[in-house]
């Protein structure tokens, strides 16, 4: 069973800093001042006739040739900025051997290796000119090109086994070329956890484009020195094994094995892993000519996912443009995003989506329950941090009770689209069921050694073995992320516009609030005072006999007294709704008990019923309440059937956290034709003429009660009364 200890282990091994180097090469590191030498791999004393190297001057070996050569190289070393320099061909002791150097903290590190024959150096020029022209013309499909890689790969180096090998998300491996000779099992297709090759080794594979280990059987050769500090051979090209590798290649019966890096955009992609049956050497050229290979195959791979990125994008970011037609035609953004043929899941390969906006949430596509989907808002909204976009493929690993919502959300994508915390869009898409073949069980082996230490032992199997991957969806893909942030910003754009839009009415508003206090004054200053004018001559007038008996004059003076009301009730309906209010508690028994004693101090209804009780008690502003159902109250009065004598109540209901006041009577009643108009202003539709009224006072009603956030409608039967019903928010 595999356990946190073994990968932590083996991401912890410090692969960089063994200590040793293989049997193949000469390694010393010297001062960059003054050339001293510092450290040694022991074998050096036999190549260069010296029994004692470290703190003598590298230039004063007797046994290397060209020492002023020696010098002028090894200071160009210094200075070069890469970290590999290019190596230069030096004779110890007549034999030919390159020097290659790189720059390690404080010390120049010379590595000496076997030098390439003239005619191998032919060879390799030719076989990568060669490879270079067939891999040009097989750039269309990725897969094809890779197989041609592991195929021309094999023959430069002559290894058993090449394979194109591609790292997941997740840094587990699979085998997607390969090319081997016909003895050998299969590897292709096969899958390798992350743990066979662990952090630091993909690091390292990063920095140094090529790995070469020429013997797996052999010792490695220790490096002494005169400082305690180990040597960093990050960069070395004869680094020494790790044993944990080294017993891994062995379980594999490979006998010599060759890495080249394949990276995208810096960054690890994957692998051409070469293996053979048998100890191998390849030469420095070749392994430069490799990595001619591996620089190529990043550019190929580059170009590959810009065009499949760029395809897909332009492709999304068609819908993302339909959407913002779409919300600039509504005028909306969620009706928008969510109301039409296109919607959020065609922004992306998701199967669900949901948006959450202005306290409301949008379900488009096969989404959880809002409920959970409510669940999966909070956690982002916690989790985030700042970050305005998240995506995995696994929301099990974030949420663990997230498995149950596997059918249709095992991965999301979600998007931040402002700074209030439930203002997102979270994409979804169902839980993707694989099979993976592995390359043997993925289990290390741990052990103790006779000091009781721990000890990590690499599988030893590697026959095909099937697992089954659950709660993993499909992964999101750059160009779905980017069309994801090109939407935050359509709706942000559209949002902005609504604002200016919001802010230009609010000046009209403001202009047409001064034309209409302009236009009040009129009425009550220019109109008022006329009219005042000439009721009162007509008063003085109907002082005599004759004239007080003229019909036709009293009918004038009748008409003057609701011209004035009427002017009166105009302007309180321009005012009334511009000024602003903090809503407080008022108890609604109160405001009826002040109504009705107002009534009847001039008339004497005793019919009027209160079925209020004493608590009851709303959210409001009690000046505008009492105005709201004064007018309902004194309505009820006027349209009061003469057939029959006039009753009135005023009743209430609870209904969450709403109370539904009403005023019901027994009067004349309107037809239902007229229900939709008789809050408009100056809308009469009363069915007795002989009643007078100007029009405004239920349209002040429904001005005041929207103002307090509330609502009014009408029950009517004609002939038989009205009912009109009030709904307030309770108080709190």
């Amino acid at each position: 069973m595999r356990t946190e200890h073994d990968l932590s282990s083996c991401d912890n091994e410090p692969i960089h800093i063994l200590g040793s180097i293989q049997p193949h090469g000469y390694l010393l590191a010297i001062t960059t001042s003054d050339y001293t030498i510092t450290y040694a791999s022991e074998n050096c004393s036999s190549l260069f006739d010296e029994p004692k190297l470290l703190n003598e001057k590298v230039i004063g070996l007797s046994a290397l040739d060209e020492k002023q050569r020696l010098k002028e190289y090894l200071q160009q070393s210094v200075d070069q900025t890469n970290p590999v320099f290019s190596p230069s061909t030096f004779k110890i002791n007549g034999k030919k051997f390159n020097l290659i150097t790189h720059i390690s903290g404080d010390y120049l590190v010379l590595e000496f290796e076997p030098k390439a024959t003239e005619q191998e150096l032919l060879e390799t020029q030719t076989r990568l000119g060669e490879i270079m022209l067939k891999l040009n013309s097989k750039t269309q499909e990725l897969n094809s090109l890779m197989q041609v890689v592991a195929e021309q790969v094999r023959q430069l180096l002559g290894y058993d086994r090449v394979m194109v090998y591609k790292f997941w998300d997740d840094w587990h491996g699979e085998v997607i070329a390969e090319d081997k000779i016909e003895s050998l099992d299969p590897f292709l297709g096969l899958h390798y956890p992350a743990s066979d090759i662990p952090k630091q080794a993909r690091a390292l594979y990063t920095k140094t484009l090529t790995r070469i280990i020429v013997d797996t059987t052999s010792e490695s050769i220790p490096i002494v020195s005169t400082n305690s500090t180990p040597l960093d051979l990050s960069n070395s090209q004869l680094r020494a094994v790790s044993p944990v590798h080294i017993e891994y290649l062995r379980n594999m019966n490979v006998g010599a094995s060759y890495s080249i890096s394949l990276l995208h955009k810096g960054k690890l992609w994957g692998l051409i892993a070469c293996h053979h049956s048998s100890d191998s050497f390849i030469s420095f050229e070749k392994r430069k000519a490799s990595e001619i290979i591996s620089q190529y195959l990043s550019q190929v791979l580059e170009l590959k996912n810009k065009e499949n990125e760029s395809k897909r994008l332009i492709s999304f970011n068609k819908v993302v443009d339909k959407l913002e037609t779409q919300m600039r035609q509504d005028w909306d953004v969620a009706q928008g995003l969510i109301n039409h043929d296109s919607t959020l899941i065609h922004a992306n390969d998701s199967t669900g989506a949901a948006f959450a906006f202005e306290g409301k949430l949008y379900l488009t596509g096969v989404t959880p329950s809002e409920q959970e989907v409510k669940e999966i808002i909070s956690w982002f909204t916690s989790y985030r941090k700042g970050d305005k976009i998240f995506s995995t493929s696994n929301l099990s690993q974030f949420i663990p009770n997230a498995t149950k919502w596997n059918n249709v959300a095992s991965g999301i994508l979600a998007l931040s689209l402002s700074s209030e915390p439930d203002e997102v869009i979270i994409w979804f898409k169902p839980e993707l069921i694989t099979k993976v073949n592995w390359a043997g069980k993925t289990d290390k082996e741990i052990s103790k050694d006779e000091d009781g230490n721990i000890r990590i032992s690499p599988r030893k199997s590697f026959e095909k073995w099937t697992d089954q991957v659950r709660n993993t969806s499909a992964p999101w893909e750059n160009a779905e992320i980017s069309s994801a942030l090109n939407l935050k910003d359509k709706i942000q754009s559209l949002l902005e516009l609504k604002s200016n839009e919001v802010r230009r009415l609010n000046t009209k508003l403001n202009e047409a609030y001064e034309e209409l206090d302009s236009f009040t004054y009129t009425i009550s200053h220019d109109l008022k005072t006329p009219l005042n004018t000439i009721k009162g001559y007509l008063e003085i007038y109907m002082e005599d006999e004759e004239a007080e008996e003229n019909p036709m004059l009293n009918k004038v003076i009748k008409n003057a007294d609701l011209m004035q009301k009427m002017l009166s009730t105009v302007l309180t309906y321009a005012k009334m709704g511009r000024d602003e209010f903090t809503p407080q508690r008022v108890v609604l028994k109160s405001i009826f008990e002040r109504i009705l004693s107002q009534i009847k101090q001039n008339r004497d209804y005793d019919s009027i019923k209160l079925n209020i009780a004493d608590d009851l008690t709303v959210s409001g502003n009690e000046t505008l309440l009492y105005q709201v159902f004064l007018n309902l109250i004194d309505n009820a009065i006027k349209y009061a059937d003469a057939k029959r004598p006039l009753e009135v109540e005023i009743t209430s209901q609870t209904v969450d956290d709403q109370i539904i006041l009403t005023v019901r009577d027994n009067g004349i009643g309107i037809a239902p034709q007229h229900f939709m108009k008789i809050f408009d202003l100056f809308k009469r539709v009363s069915n007795n003429q002989e009643v007078e009224g100007s029009g405004v006072g239920l349209a002040i009603v429904k001005r005041l009660v929207s103002k307090q956030e509330g609502k009014v409608w009408i029950e009517s039967v004609l002939g038989k009364g009205s009912a009109f019903h009030v709904q307030l928010k309770k108080e709190q």
